[in-house]
């Protein structure tokens, strides 16, 4: 620095800063100032300061810096907000928010430095919002500045209360305010629930909301059975307590409605609900402070109402047609079918419709629920006419002066019975017809006739309606006696018949003149006996058996035999009887447990021996025991199960169709034992625990007790070096012993005598050498065989895996299964030798490999388990879809990793469109891994998903993916017609039509378009759409596409069809070639006519029948869109033939198209009405 006045620059002040204060001045006094640089080498060129500077206070405005005026936070975090304050003096700082001084918390604080002040808030929160105003201020002046804080958070809820608009019996329209608080952002959407007024529980209607009003629709309907009782309860609140009022929408509230109100309920209860019971109803409360109402759908699920409008029609001798209409009410489901019931009017039975006279009809709806009230027809229905003449007149026999004619009944009795029957005749040359006889059989004798003369013959039958046509004898009979062969017709050549039964046996024959009719018997000729009677008539001979006996058996033999022959016929008898006993039963072997047996068949079998019954009885005992429980056919039979010690005897009965012998004779008393001896030694005595003074051996019981029950057993032991045995413990029950009091470190060995009452065994082989010390050993798992094979069980029921071992230490024990915690979805159990775990309610899920792991300080052993729930299956996996097409997909998948222990018998396949929530069944019955999926919506997009099922049931599904939507198209045009595709569009298209400029008049160009999508895919190109000729003026031409969107599935696309239109022009009809013939359909089918339609602007569509304009009905429906008309006729019928003419017109012109139509068949279609 330099005072003023002065040559000298003297150092002031030196700093390794850009900053430096001088003190020391004198007041008042005028300085100079200057700054230097400092480097290793040395000063740099001084720097002055521009003016003088006095030695005085200085009085600055204050100036506030702030980096931004508004700030953002998240709700929870905190925020520290710094200004930078210049000002001289030192200003004074005050914080206010929203006009109000700031509060300082814990929370909210402010830090003052002299050069900075700093607002500080923890955990900043809704409150925390609003405008921050700091305030600086000195002698100079004041500075302010304000700040902007946003907290982001949740936001408030929306502004009551819900406007209630628009309420029908399935939705209703609601409307509300936004909220006041936003969260300090834009409100993205918002989230509607609905709560069922007789429960608590929201349910969400949608998460997606993006306006202030909504229409809800679907809203629950509450479905009770008919006959059961309906309770509707509502919780209520309101000060004062409101009144509470319930309606029917559909009329007044029956007589069976009973209601309790209470301050915080009310409930309507209506007993056994009936079909008239469905409605809505609706609730009102009200009180000082408003009105609230909430309503109810009720639907009671019954059979049907009775049909209406019921009413015969068309009645004919072997039919009726009776027509009705829907009934009015059709109790809560659709109707499925109808039955049409009939009874004669002298029965009070309905039944099935089938032919008859005098009948009353009725008709019943049927629903899911059961069959409805019927309609019936109050006077019975007479349906009769004169019946159909006889069939198939026959000559039986004749003779010079009579003929016997046969003939079978009418096909039709014209629905009434047949009286009678005449029969008329004719004799050669006269033309009259005579009555010759009536009778009510099928057959008729006629006398009186002229030997050698030739006559016709008819027959006639009669109801009470009149005559039938005539029914002529085929040729004239000429009136003489014929002489023929005789004849046998033999039905059967064997007869059974059981005995005690009576038989009859006809055989039929002819002859004329009358056969002699004689019988034989096994060769000799055939007496007639009290039990044997032998008839016979002028067409048949008769055997009657009374109470046939095996006597009866044997082979007959029928001759008859006339002038012109002899005719013979065998037959054979058999009676059915029970065979006699069987004999000699002989006893072939003994022990304690079993005693086998042989014996002779019965002398007389009755028929085939299908069975033998054998029967015990001890000595002791009065009843006898039947033996065997399956088929005995073998002349032999071992009886096991006996009692050691007891005496039995044994018969035998035979079996046959006819039933049981009687039995045979007992055999002699014979006693179950084995012979008895001393028992054989056990086996080799195994160590499996010592200690320092004792050891514990265990063996095996012997493999024979001699005949005798072991009755224990003798444990000796020595030393190794000793000859000696020393007797641990004699006659021990157990086959475990612990012998103590050995020396600590000695080596011993050890046998085992088996003892019973005859005697002691030999001693069992020695054990292995053992000292006595304690002992250490791996765990080891002491499981049977058993517990390999993998455990099955059902779902949703419990098991429990227990697991003997042993080790020394006591092991440690853990259980595992991958990927589960076992410690949070099984119980486990463990004491010193066994562990146990136990699964409760079992899934598929539970399935699986389960491993227990045993680990001392020995060594580790560890054990696998596999368990089998069987359930239905889980999801399939690697759905995809293939092949798209406009109208049909094929899907694929893999079988469930997890079949729920019972292989997969077939796939559902449901299908649902992403516009619409419910799923919709395409398949139930698929076996394979691939199903195409057809009729689909061109242009719609499905989701797809894919469910197993096996014998357990329906398992879990496996759906498909959401789709990518088309976020542009590509465009490209060619000279027609093979000139080279370039591309039309230079910016991303993404709607549905494009112009395209720069074609050259009076030709002709190609378009295709590409769809693309966000993942940067392009599709295969659609169909070529052209060629179109450029007519315009402006050479410029406009398509446009169909299909408003494309979606990708799995990397397969739906095509993009275009169509080209020019701007304006007379409309055309596109026709198919197939209708400029005659289109031919089947009756009874669905008709479809469709043209296609070219024209811009839309025309106005007519269409004609034969020159009557058509309009829309049940039938007949019009469909129209923008590049198509159609007609669609249902049921079609012959007479909906002719011509068909489809006319349009707009603005540029008109034009119009000829269709001729022919419906093949007889098919005519009454909707109401039911033939039979």
């Amino acid at each position: 620095m330099q005072p003023k006045g002065s040559d000298k620059w003297s150092v002031a002040a030196s700093t390794k800063t850009c900053e430096g204060t001088v003190e020391g001045l004198v007041f008042s006094q005028e300085y100079f100032f200057r700054v230097l640089a400092y480097n290793e080498k040395g000063k740099s060129i001084p720097v002055l300061l521009a003016a003088p500077v006095i030695a005085k206070d200085l009085s600055t405005e204050p100036m506030l810096k702030l980096m931004f005026n508004t700030y953002s936070i998240r709700s929870g975090d905190d925020l520290a907000i710094e200004l930078h304050i210049i000002g001289c003096p030192k200003p004074k700082i005050m914080w206010m928010k929203d006009g109000q001084s700031l509060k300082q918390t814990s929370r909210v604080s402010v830090l003052n430095t002299p050069n900075t002040t700093t607002l500080k808030i923890k955990e900043a929160n809704k409150d925390d919002l609003g405008k921050y105003t700091v305030t600086a201020t000195n002698d100079a002046g004041i500075a302010t500045e304000e700040i902007g804080i946003i907290i982001l958070d949740k936001p408030g809820p929306p502004t009551g209360p819900i406007n209630i608009n628009d309420v029908s019996n399935n939705s209703v329209t609601i409307s509300w305010e936004p909220p006041v608080y936003t969260g300090g952002c834009q409100i993205k959407n918002y989230i509607v629930e609905k709560r069922d007024a007789t429960t608590t529980v929201w349910q969400v209607v949608s998460a997606n909301v993006s306006r202030t009003t909504m229409k809800i629709t679907k809203l629950a309907t509450v479905s009770i059975h008919a006959s059961g009782t309906l309770r509707l309860f509502v919780t209520i609140r309101g000060r004062p307590e409101p009144k509470v009022k319930w309606e029917r929408a559909e009329g007044l509230l029956t007589e069976r409605a009973q209601i309790e109100t209470t301050s915080s309920y009310t409930m309507l209860v209506i007993d056994n609900v009936n079909r008239f019971d469905s409605g809505r109803y609706i609730l009102s409360l009200e009180n000082k402070s408003g009105t609230k109402s909430a309503f109810v759908n009720v639907r009671v699920l019954d059979s049907p109402s009775e049909p209406l409008k019921f009413e015969m029609k068309d009645i004919m001798r072997n039919s009726v047609t009776i027509s009705w209409e829907p009934p009015l009410s059709d109790g809560g489901a659709k109707i499925t079918n109808y039955i049409v019931e009939k009874r004669e009017s002298s029965r009070m039975a309905y039944t099935t419709v089938t032919k008859g006279c005098l009948y009353y009809f009725r008709v019943l709806a049927v629903n899911e629920h059961g069959v409805g009230l019927a309609a019936e027809t109050k006077d019975p229905v007479k349906i009769a006419e004169v019946p159909m003449p006889p069939s198939k007149v026959s000559l039986f026999d004749v003779t010079r002066n009579s003929v016997i004619l046969s003939w079978k009944k009418p096909d039709h009795d014209g629905g009434s019975k047949i009286l009678c029957y005449n029969v008329e005749m004719q004799t050669k040359g006269s033309e009259k017809w005579t009555v010759s006889t009536t009778v009510k059989v099928l057959e008729a004798t006629i006398t009186g006739l002229v030997s050698g003369e030739e006559y016709s013959f008819r027959v006639i039958a009669l109801n009470e309606k009149g005559k039938s046509n005539p029914k002529e004898l085929g040729v004239p009979v000429i009136a003489k006696d014929m002489e023929t062969e005789p004849t046998i017709d033999l039905i059967f050549n064997t007869y059974s018949v059981k005995a005690g039964k009576d038989l009859a046996i006809e055989i039929p024959f002819k002859g004329r003149p009358k056969p002699i009719v004689s019988w034989k018997k096994d060769g000799l000729p055939l007496k007639q006996t009290t039990s044997l009677t032998i008839l016979t008539s002028v067409t048949s001979a008769k055997l009657l058996f009374k109470e046939a006996t095996r006597e009866h058996v044997g082979k007959y033999d029928l001759t008859v035999a006339n002038a012109a022959g002899t005719k013979t016929a065998e037959i054979a008898v058999f009676v059915l009887d029970k065979p006699g006993p069987p004999a000699a039963i002989r006893i072939d072997d003994v022990s304690a447990e079993s005693i086998s047996l042989s014996w002779d068949p019965p002398a007389y079998d009755g028929s085939v021996v299908c069975n033998y019954v054998i029967e015990k009885r001890e000595k002791s005992g009065l009843h006898w025991v039947r033996v065997n429980k399956e088929c005995v056919c073998d002349l032999t039979f071992q009886t096991t199960k006996l009692h050691k010690g007891c005496q039995y005897e044994f018969r035998v009965y035979a079996e046959n169709a006819a039933g049981l012998s009687l039995p045979s004779d007992p055999s002699p008393l014979t006693n179950a034992e084995d012979p008895q001896c001393v028992p054989s030694p056990p086996s080799k005595p195994k160590v499996i625990d010592s200690t320092k003074n004792s050891i514990t051996i265990i063996w095996n019981k012997p493999l024979m007790d001699g005949g005798s029950p072991v009755t224990g057993y003798n444990v000796e032991y020595k030393k190794t070096e000793e000859e000696d045995w020393i007797v641990a413990a004699e006659n021990t029950k157990n086959t475990e012993y612990t012998v103590a009091g050995l020396t600590s470190g000695a080596e011993y060995v050890f046998v085992v005598k088996s003892v019973n009452k005859i005697g002691v065994s030999d001693p069992s082989a020695h054990s292995v050498p053992q000292v006595a010390k304690e002992r250490v050993e791996e765990p080891t798992f002491q499981v049977d065989k058993e517990m390999h094979r993998t455990l099955v069980v059902k779902h949703n029921t419990s098991f429990t895996l227990k697991v003997q071992f042993k080790g020394k230490p006591v092991p440690s024990v853990m259980w595992q299964k991958e990927d589960v915690n076992l410690k949070d979805s099984a119980t486990i159990y463990t004491n010193d030798n066994s562990t146990s775990i136990t699964v409760e309610k079992a899934t598929r899920n539970d399935s699986g490999k389960y491993t227990v792991t045993l680990d001392n300080s020995i060594g580790t052993a560890a054990l696998t388990l596999d368990v089998k729930v069987l359930d239905s299956p889980g999801p399939p996996s690697k759905l995809s879809i293939k092949e798209v097409t406009k109208d049909s997909l094929i899907l694929t998948w893999d079988a469930p990793d997890n079949d729920g222990g019972d292989p997969v018998k077939n796939y559902h396949v449901e299908k649902h469109e992403a516009s619409k929530k419910a799923w919709v069944s395409v398949t139930n019955n698929c076996h394979h891994l691939t199903y195409e999926v057809k009729n689909l919506q061109e242009g719609a997009f499905y989701y797809f998903r894919v469910t197993g099922e096996n014998e357990f049931g329906v398992g879990v599904p496996c759906e498909t993916k959401d789709g990518i939507k088309v976020t542009g198209y590509i465009v490209e045009r060619r000279d027609a017609p093979k000139g080279r595709w370039t591309k039309a569009n230079f910016t991303n298209v993404t709607e549905t039509n494009f112009t395209i400029s720069g074609l050259s008049t009076e030709e002709f160009y190609e378009f295709r378009v590409f769809a693309k999508n966000s993942l940067g895919s392009i599709s295969n190109p659609s169909l070529t759409a052209g060629p179109v000729k450029c007519v315009d003026a402006h050479g410029m031409c406009l398509f446009k596409s169909l299909c408003l969107y494309m979606y990708i599935m799995n990397n397969n696309y739906y095509s993009v069809f275009v169509m080209v239109f020019m701007y304006s022009g007379a409309p055309e009809i596109d026709l198919p070639p197939e209708y400029l013939d005659v289109i031919k359909f089947m009756a009874g089918n669905i008709v479809k006519i469709q043209v296609g339609i070219i024209s811009k602007p839309l025309p106005v569509i007519e269409w004609y029948k034969d020159g009557k304009e058509l309009v829309s009905s049940a039938q007949l429906s019009i469909e129209n869109t923008t590049d198509a008309s159609g007609i669609v006729i249902k049921d079609a019928n012959r007479l909906d033939s002719g011509t068909y003419e489809i006319k349009i017109k707009n603005v540029a012109g008109s034009t119009s198209a000829s269709i001729r139509v022919q419906i093949l068949g007889l098919y005519l279609f009454c909707s109401s009405f039911i033939s039979f």
